[in-house]
């Protein structure tokens, strides 16, 4: 699934969320310049470190981050949904 990010009038960011061989979620952010090549920092993201919940999912920084963005390896991203509203 692919979502479209906005960032105010910047329009590059999508994330895109997969699921593994385990059944897990792994989200990643997919940046992009206006030519649509990728963006130097891009393709990071994180799996979900459970089978979540129908209303949350987290997603920590994996290893990929970690190397591409060091300072970033903490991270934690979520996702929440309700009847109105996805966040």
């Amino acid at each position: 699934m692919r979502i479209p990010f906005f960032v105010g009038d910047d329009r590059s960011r999508t994330w895109v969320l997969t699921m593994d061989e385990a059944g897990l979620i792994q989200l990643k952010h997919d940046h992009r310049h206006e030519d649509g090549s990728e963006n130097q920092v891009t393709q990071y993201g994180g799996t979900a470190s459970n089978t979540g919940s129908m209303p949350m999912q987290f997603f920590p920084a994996d290893q990929f981050i970690a190397e591409l963005l060091p300072a970033a390896v903490g991270n934690v991203w979520w996702i929440t949904m309700d009847e109105t509203s996805f966040t």
